[in-house]
C-alpha cells in the first residue's frame, strides 16, 4: 500500500530587517580543521580564549574575544572576516543574543470545575488532580460540549501502553527533577543545563517563581500515576529529562547544544518557546541550530529521527502569525496549536500553514486549564497557552513510539495527519478540503490529536517510502514590482522530477524561498496556492 500524504504549505520568507531584537556578544562559534590543538593555536594567535568544543558538534568551538571589542556591526564584521579567512577555519560566526519567549502563562479567570465526573473517570487514579484532568478522560455532562478528551485511557487500559521505554526531554527554563511526581521517571541522561554548561537542569528559584515553565511542561508528560500527588501524565511510565536553556542569554550556540543533546538517547523533544509573539518579529533558527535540527532528524533514534514537538505560539491577540516563526515552520518540527474545552479557537492562538494538529489547552474566561507539577513540590491546575498544548502532544507521541518503535519522524507526521479528528472542532470557521480529501484549518491544522486512533494506526503502520526532493524556479519575470492594493503574481512550474531518480509522486511539504524588499512592514501578505486551489 502506498501512503499518500498532505499538502502542507510552508512559506519560508527572508525579509530584509533591522536586527533590533538582539545584541552582539564577544563570543564566536568557529568550525575548524585539526582538533583542539589547532583551536588553541588559532585562539592564541588572534586574541581569543578557547572555551572548548561545543557539546555534540565535532571541531566546532566557542571562542571569546579577550579585549572586549566595541559591539558594532562594522567591528564585528572585521573580526569575523579575519577568522573566516584563516586557512584553518571552515566558518566563523559571532553570537547574537536573541529574545526567546515561553509560550505561557496566559492569565484568565480561574476555571469553575463544575463538571460531573463519569464513573469510568472518577475512581481511575487516586492522584488528587486527576478529577481536574478533563482532557484525559471525558467528563461531559452537557450535550452542547464536544468530546473533551483525546482517549489515552483506551490506550492505557486496552493496550497497556503507557510510555514505557520512551525518553522525552523538555527544552525550557529548567526542571525540578526532585519533585515527588517527577523523580521516579526522571532521566539524568536526558538532561543538561545549556545556560551554565553542566549536567543539572534544576531551575533557579526567584521571588516570582518565573522559572516554573519547564517543570509544568514536563509534568504534563510524565507525572507518576497513583502516587497521591498532583495528577497523571499522558505517558506516565515514560522517562523525562529537562534541558535548561531559557534562564539566561540565548544564542545560536545555546540553542544548538540543546536541540542536538543526546539524540542517541532521547526520542522526543518538547519545546514551548520561540521568537517574540509580538506580531512584528520574523525570526528562526540560525546556522548551527538549523544544523542541530538536521542532526537530530538524520542521526537521532538510530537514523529514524528524533521527534521535535513545538508550540505554535500565543500571539493571536497581537496579530502574530506562526509562519513568521522559523522553528514552528520548519519541516522537521511538529507544530501544535490549541483548542479550548469547548472546541473553540482560543483568543491567543495563531494561524498559519505550518500547524500540523492541535491538542487541548486553556480558552476564554472560565474554561478549564491544564493540571501539572509546579515548583517547590507543588501542583497546579493553571497551566495555559500553546505551552500546555505541545507537551500533551509529546506525551501522545510517546505512546505511539512505544506501540511501534520503528516509526521514522516522517511516519509520525503522517500518523498525526491521518488520525487527527475534525469533528470536535468542526463548528470553527476556516475548514477547507485539500486535493487528497483531508480537511485542514490554519487555526488547528488537520484537527485534534487522538491518542487511541494514533496508537492503533501505529500498530499496523507501514513506513512511508523514502523522501525525494525536487526544485523549481519561478517562471515569472523579475523584479516583480509591489504597490499598495495590487497583487503581484509569481508562477512556478514543475514536472516533479518526472523520469528522474528524485521523481515526486505525493506532496508532503512545500518550501518557497522569497526575497522581498518592501518599505511597509505589516502591509504585505503572501499566499502560496496549489494547482488544486489549496
Amino acid at each position: 500500500m502506498i501512503f499518500v500524504t498532505l499538502l502542507l504549505l510552508i512559506l519560508i520568507t527572508y525579509v530584509k530587517l533591522h536586527d533590533n531584537n538582539g545584541h552582539f556578544t564577544n563570543d564566536w562559534v568557529v568550525r575548524i580543521t585539526g582538533g583542539n590543538y589547532v583551536a588553541e593555536e588559532l585562539a592564541g594567535e588572534l586574541g581569543y580564549s578557547n572555551l572548548g568544543e561545543l557539546k555534540g558538534f565535532k571541531d566546532t568551538y566557542l571562542m571569546r574575544r579577550i579585549d572586549h571589542p566595541q559591539r558594532s556591526r562594522r567591528n564585528s564584521a572585521v573580526l569575523t572576516k579575519r577568522l573566516s579567512d584563516d586557512r584553518r577555519v571552515i566558518w566563523a560566526e559571532q553570537q547574537v543574543i536573541k529574545p526567546r519567549i515561553k509560550r505561557g502563562v496566559i492569565r484568565t479567570k480561574r476555571a469553575n470545575h463544575g463538571f460531573l465526573y463519569k464513573d469510568n473517570c472518577s475512581n481511575k487514579f487516586k492522584d488528587p488532580f486527576w478529577s481536574h484532568q478533563w482532557y484525559l478522560c471525558d467528563t461531559r455532562d452537557r450535550q452542547d460540549l464536544p468530546r473533551i478528551d483525546f482517549n489515552p485511557s483506551s490506550v492505557w487500559d486496552g493496550l497497556n501502553i503507557t510510555g514505557r521505554g520512551i525518553v522525552l526531554t523538555v527544552m525550557d527554563d529548567g526542571l525540578e527533577w526532585n519533585h515527588t511526581d517527577i523523580l521516579p521517571n526522571y532521566d539524568p541522561e536526558a538532561s543538561w543545563d545549556s545556560n551554565d554548561n553542566d549536567p543539572d537542569p534544576f531551575p533557579r528559584y526567584d521571588e516570582y517563581d518565573s522559572n516554573n515553565h519547564g517543570t509544568r511542561c514536563a509534568g504534563e508528560i510524565a507525572m507518576v500515576a497513583n502516587n497521591d500527588k498532583c495528577g497523571v501524565g499522558v505517558a506516565y511510565n515514560a522517562k523525562i529529562g529537562g534541558i535548561r536553556m531559557l534562564d539566561g542569554d540565548v544564542s545560536d550556540a545555546v540553542e544548538s547544544v540543546s536541540i542536538a543533546f543526546r539524540i542517541d538517547h532521547i526520542d522526543i523533544f518538547s519545546a514551548s518557546w520561540g521568537p517574540s509573539d509580538d506580531g512584528m518579529t520574523v525570526d528562526g533558527p540560525k546556522r548551527l541550530a538549523i544544523e542541530a535540527l538536521e542532526k537530530g532528524i538524520f542521526e537521532g533514534r538510530n537514523g529514524k529521527g528524533v521527534i521535535y514537538v513545538w508550540a505554535s505560539g500565543n500571539g493571536g491577540s497581537k496579530g502574530d502569525n506562526c509562519n513568521c516563526d522559523g522553528y514552528t515552520s520548519s519541516i522537521y518540527t511538529l507544530s501544535i496549536g490549541s483548542a479550548s474545552q469547548h472546541g473553540r479557537f482560543p483568543w491567543y492562538g495563531e494561524k498559519c500553514a505550518s500547524t500540523m494538529a492541535s491538542t487541548f489547552s486553556s480558552g476564554a474566561y472560565t474554561d478549564q486549564k491544564i493540571s501539572s507539577t509546579d515548583l517547590h513540590n507543588q501542583c497546579t491546575d493553571d497551566h495555559t497557552g500553546t505551552s500546555a498544548a505541545a507537551p500533551l502532544a509529546a506525551g501522545m507521541i510517546a505512546l505511539v513510539l512505544e506501540a511501534n518503535g520503528n516509526l521514522t519522524w516522517r511516519d509520525v507526521q503522517h500518523i498525526v495527519v491521518w488520525t487527527s479528528d475534525v469533528e470536535p472542532l468542526k463548528d470553527n470557521n476556516g475548514w477547507k478540503r485539500n486535493a487528497i480529501g483531508l480537511m485542514y484549518n490554519s487555526r488547528f491544522g488537520f484537527g485534534l490529536m487522538d491518542a487511541e486512533s494514533m496508537v492503533k494506526t501505529a500498530l499496523k503502520w507501514k513506513s512511508v517510502p523514502p523522501k525525494y526532493i525536487t526544485t523549481a524556479q519561478s517562471i515569472t519575470e523579475f523584479p516583480q514590482p509591489l504597490s499598495s492594493g495590487r497583487d503581484a503574481e509569481i508562477y512556478f512550474e514543475t514536472d516533479c522530477g518526472k523520469n528522474t531518480e528524485n521523481e515526486v509522486h505525493y506532496l508532503e511539504h512545500v518550501q518557497v524561498t522569497v526575497d522581498v524588499d518592501y518599505n511597509r512592514r505589516g502591509a504585505l501578505e503572501l499566499y502560496l496556492i496549489s494547482p488544486s486551489g489549496t
